[in-house]
């Protein structure tokens, strides 16, 4: 159990650790829907971490397998740093062939292997950009639901109302004083502006009629000197049948001394607007507003949640992937204490993400709260293709570094190429394996979820799948290139160094 805790807690650790910080992010999410999403899983996260090690572990020694007597040998092969590897267990029971393993491991240490990546990765690059280009800051309701589902005509009916009749109410707190021309004319100045945006259709507003009003009953409409003030409101809300409907909240002093503290007025908007369009045209009046901050209005829409959550989810969902991107990359350092295995790890997760979210853009998906969340689990779990390859990796560097401490070897170009054909080799043999398998059997777990017609459901199910494909292209091949990369820059300096001393 020790060997197992030695080989495999490490793993277990990056894994529960990217993973639950990946939707820890998500908590803080403005939208309750996401911050429940990813609590929940951060939460599941760390109880199978937790059972992993005193439930799941203790029940391995209980359970009886038989191994061969020639699986216990020790089988020390003519490179050294393999001889020990080996020496536990023979790994001729992998699924993958010895053959095909050698070969491609001699392939991923030769330059064609970093032609390939260099334009593989080119390529990709530049389709995931003109795939984000494509996506919108959008949220539409009808992917929320069934197809089938009855809320789907409640919808189209709500956007057909919509198209003629949406109010928007607003809170004047501070009233402007009538009796003061400028002010009044600061006032009217706003709510013509709002009046003349392209989709205001109707300003309801009761002090344009109450001015009339007051100047109708003093008899003043054509005098000079005439100041209106707030001394016939009650008189006129009670006439209009208003009084009781709450619209302007003031208080009597008597003898007519009335003062008004706050009134709400609204506006109907129409036009076919989408979502995003209905954002935007909600924020532009805020900015309006906010131009009069004398008056302290408040704009109140009854889907400002939605459209704030649209505004703010590109914003929020760059902060979520920068402090994502630097906890997966903190993590990798502690448990890969290498800045160029922590580097590669780190541009693994980037590079799998910033593709993943082009592929999505290209099946059709837009920037919203869906696509947010699905990217932060993507950012978590793309940590495992590179985090496992950089620790092994790692570790056979510097049992490597013991061995030509121990015994410098004379022809090191030699030794150089084979040593990391080999280290490879094993490499995917004991990562690689597992890697496929987990990748394929999600799939294939995930696969249901494309036959039920919920655009949510489906697009989680997609960004699993594409999520898996690109993950193990770059975990199989893309990572093990860069790799081999690093390690060659520093064995041409060590070759150097060695046939210097010789010399």
């Amino acid at each position: 159990m020790a060997n197992v805790f030695g080989e495999m807690g490490s793993s277990i650790a990056i894994t529960s650790l990217t993973n639950g910080i990946a939707f820890g992010v998500g908590i803080f999410s403005p939208s309750s829907l996401m911050s429940n999403f990813c609590l929940c899983t951060s939460i599941a996260i760390f109880l199978d971490f937790l059972f992993e090690f005193l439930i799941f572990a203790p029940c391995l020694p209980f359970i009886k397998w038989k191994a061969e007597e020639n699986e216990n040998t020790i089988k020390r092969e003519n490179w050294p740093l393999f001889g020990i590897i080996k020496s536990k267990k023979e790994r001729s029971s992998s699924s993958f062939s010895s053959a095909f393993l050698r070969s491609y491991s001699k392939f991923l240490v030769s330059f064609r292997a970093k032609i390939s990546i260099f334009v593989l990765l080119f390529v990709s690059y530049i389709l995931a950009y003109f795939g984000i280009n494509q996506m919108e800051t959008s949220f539409i309701p009808e992917r929320t639901f069934p197809g089938d589902s009855p809320l789907q005509d409640t919808i189209k009916i709500f956007n057909r109302i919509m198209k003629y009749h949406s109010p928007i109410s607003f809170f004047v707190f501070h009233p402007p004083n009538i009796s003061d021309p400028v002010e009044l004319n600061n006032f009217n100045k706003m709510i013509n502006i709002i009046q003349n945006l392209p989709n205001t259709l109707h300003v309801q507003i009761w002090l344009n009629g109450y001015l009339e009003y007051h100047k109708t009953k003093m008899n003043l409409n054509n005098s000079i000197n005439y100041q209106p003030n707030y001394s016939l409101v009650p008189q006129f809300l009670k006439e209009r049948r208003m009084d009781d409907k709450r619209i302007v909240q003031l208080r009597d002093f008597g003898l007519g001394n009335i003062s008004v503290d706050s009134f709400v007025f609204g506006i109907s908007r129409g036009g076919d607007l989408n979502w995003l369009e209905r954002a935007f045209f909600v924020d532009k009046i805020r900015n309006i507003v906010d131009q009069f901050p004398k008056f302290n209005v408040t704009v109140f829409d009854y889907d400002s949640t939605i459209y704030d959550l649209i505004l703010g989810v590109k914003t929020e969902m760059l902060k979520a992937v920068f402090v994502t991107l630097t906890c997966m990359a903190l993590i990798c350092f502690f448990v890969i204490p290498t800045l160029r295995c922590t580097g590669i790890a780190t541009f693994s997760v980037l590079s799998i993400s910033y593709t993943l979210l082009g592929t999505l853009g290209w099946c059709g998906q837009d920037i919203d709260p869906v696509t947010m969340i699905n990217l932060l689990m993507a950012i978590g779990l793309s940590v495992d293709f590179s985090a496992h390859i950089c620790y092994h990796f790692d570790i056979l560097q510097e049992k490597q570094k013991e061995i030509q401490t121990e015994s410098p070897i004379k022809n090191i170009k030699i030794f150089e190429q084979k040593e990391i054909e080999k280290r490879i080799e094993h490499i995917l043999e004991v990562v690689g394996r597992p890697m496929l398998e987990a990748v394929i059997s999600t799939i294939i777990c995930i696969f249901p979820l494309f036959f039920i017609s919920i655009e949510i459901i489906a697009s989680f199910a997609r960004t699993v799948l594409f999520l898996g494909i690109i993950g193990i292209i770059h975990g199989l091949f893309i990572v093990p290139v860069l790799l081999t990369i690093q390690i060659n820059g520093l064995k041409r300096k060590k070759a150097a160094g060695l046939s210097e001393g010789n010399l």
